[in-house]
This record gives structure tokens, sequence and C-alpha cells, in this order.
């Protein structure tokens, strides 16, 4: 919000770069580079890029599919050593778990009686 306003009042002229950094008591530089923003895009509006953080280490859901297909009795540890042995268990947790995969080993107890 403050970067719009900075923006507009430069873009009219009504303030220096320095007076708008007094005024809204913001450094200089962070006005400076709102300005130049500005100038260059034209929009008075702060963007984040878009792909921001780590990548993840193994995200190969086909691969892991295919796996438990293939051996439905497996369990998380041997799954992580068969296909992603270079991450961490937990890791391995987390990126099951984001890519929306769960899977429960469902034994077949036989009740005697």
């Amino acid at each position: 919000m403050r970067f719009k306003i900075a923006s507009t009042i430069y873009k009219n002229k009504q303030h220096t770069k320095l007076e708008l950094s007094e005024l809204f008591s913001i450094g200089y530089a962070t006005i400076r580079r709102w300005c130049h923003k500005y100038e260059i895009k034209g929009i008075c509006k702060l963007t984040k890029p878009e792909h921001e953080g780590r990548k993840r280490l193994f995200d190969d859901k086909k691969a892991i599919l295919s796996y438990l297909e293939l051996y439905p009795d497996t369990d998380g540890k041997q799954l992580r050593n068969a296909l992603a042995p270079h991450v961490t268990q937990s890791c391995f947790y987390i990126t099951l778990k984001k890519l929306g995969i769960t899977y429960k080993k469902r034994g077949q107890v036989q009740k005697t009686l």
C-alpha cells in the first residue's frame, strides 16, 4: 500500500524521493528502488517471484505409485531405500504427504473362536 501511495506521489512530482522517505519513515534506498521499479514497469504493485523456495529432492510420483503396485506390502523405509536413498526418512514422508500419496498396510487377521 505504501508503495502504491509513494509511487503515485512521486509520479505526480509532488515530492522528491528524499521527502518521501522522510514522509513515510522508509529508507531512501527503498523509495529509490520503488520509484525505479515504477519507472521501468509502470505499475504500482510489488510482485514476488513465482517459484520461490527450495526444490524437492525427490518428487517422482509415478515411480512411487508403480513401486507400490509391484510391492503393496512395503513399508516407508523400504520404499525410501528403493527409490530415494539420498533423502532422509522424514523428508521422504513429507514429500509423500505433499504429493498426496497415502498408503496404509491392512493386515488380514483371522479370529479364532
